[in-house]
This record gives structure tokens, sequence and C-alpha cells, in this order.
């Protein structure tokens, strides 16, 4: 819980402690760091795709204080995965049928195979 209310001397409702959910913002407005997450997807065009993705990841770096970038690339196109070395976390959104799996399938095995934290979503 991020604000508690207690009883008032009088019986009515004291001042709630709002200390925790000040620090929140305090994260929210000053992080002390930043973390690069690639999310490798085929709609990296239309970014709005991957909305609550976005607002997931920006949201799970308020408590700690962190800033969290999203570096697109595009699985249709993708390559190189040494593009995802300097990647915190690789993230592979949810997809259908075949178009760009050959990609994600690369991008899934680099993190893997380089120690970099894999974000599944299905």
């Amino acid at each position: 819980m991020l604000w508690k209310i207690s009883a008032g001397p009088r019986g009515g409702t004291a001042r709630p402690d709002l200390r925790r959910w000040e620090e929140l913002i305090r994260n929210v407005r000053n992080p002390e760091s930043t973390v690069t997450i690639a999310m490798v997807g085929k709609y990296v065009d239309l970014t709005e795709a991957y909305k609550s993705l976005n607002e997931a990841l920006a949201h799970a770096g308020f408590p700690i204080g962190a800033r969290v970038e999203i570096e697109y690339v595009d699985s249709e196109k993708f390559e190189d995965p040494h593009v995802l070395a300097h990647a915190d976390a690789v993230l592979v959104p949810h997809g259908f049928r075949g178009r760009g799996a050959e990609g994600k399938l690369k991008a899934v095995r680099f993190a893997r195979e380089n120690g970099i934290p894999y974000l599944g979503i299905c």
C-alpha cells in the first residue's frame, strides 16, 4: 500500500502518510539510472501496437528509480544480432503467424547465449 490513513485524535480521519507515494514520484521525476530494452518485433513502425508493453516497462522502472528506454528492432529485417549486445534486456513481444519469426528466434538465441536477460511475452 502506498499510503496509510489512520484515525485522528477525535475519531476523524488524520492526514494520510504519503511518504512512499512521494518517494515513487521522486523516482519517476528524477531517475537514478537508465535501463535499455531492445524490443524485437514486427510492428516496430507502429509502436502504438506495443503500447501496453511500453507502459508496463516504464512503470516497472519507477519503484527502482530507473528510466526505461526502448530501442525497437524490426524482426523482419534483423540480420546482425550484435546490435543487441549493449541492451540490458531483450524483449520479444507477441506476434501472429510466421512473419518476422526468424529474426525473433535469432534475438532469443543471441540473448540466451550471451547472458542478456530475455523477456518473453506471449
